[in-house]
């Protein structure tokens, strides 16, 4: 099972991925639930345990799909790695997602709440999460 999944939404990925590569405790990160027309806001996967297959290792993905304020599809679903050909992380650790989505919102985009939705699936266990985070498009 994928547990204590949290998916975050940031405006400087860049800043995220840099310091998750650093060693030690501490990985800051800027959450945000404001985006800029023409900037990126990237939505990522913290989470710990999976159930690794009969070799070990664990098969995690995710299905991101990101919605409009009417509630229309912003685009299709995507698949992304959560985990996959890799050992458990170590108990109670957080881990960082492989794969991401990356949104960016056009000038021609209505204003609103968008809502990023993130299906985790773990495909030993069989065990499903949905996760949301919303964001905001201002005038």
């Amino acid at each position: 099972v994928l547990e204590d999944a949290l998916l975050e939404l940031t405006d400087q990925p860049g800043e995220l991925f840099a310091a998750w590569e650093k060693p030690g405790a501490a990985v800051p990160t800027r959450t945000t639930d404001i985006a800029r027309r023409g900037e990126p806001i990237v939505g990522v996967v913290f989470f710990s345990g999976c159930t690794p297959n009969s070799t070990g290792v664990c098969e995690a993905e995710a299905y991101f799909q990101v919605f409009k304020p009417d509630g229309s599809a912003y685009g299709a679903e995507e698949r992304a790695e959560i985990w996959i050909g890799k050992p458990p992380p170590p108990a109670g650790q957080l881990q960082l997602s492989v794969g991401a989505i990356g949104v960016q919102i056009e000038p021609q985009d209505p204003n609103g709440t968008y809502t990023v939705r993130a299906r985790l699936r773990d495909n030993v266990s069989h065990a499903e999460v949905v996760l949301t985070r919303s964001f905001r498009v201002e005038p």
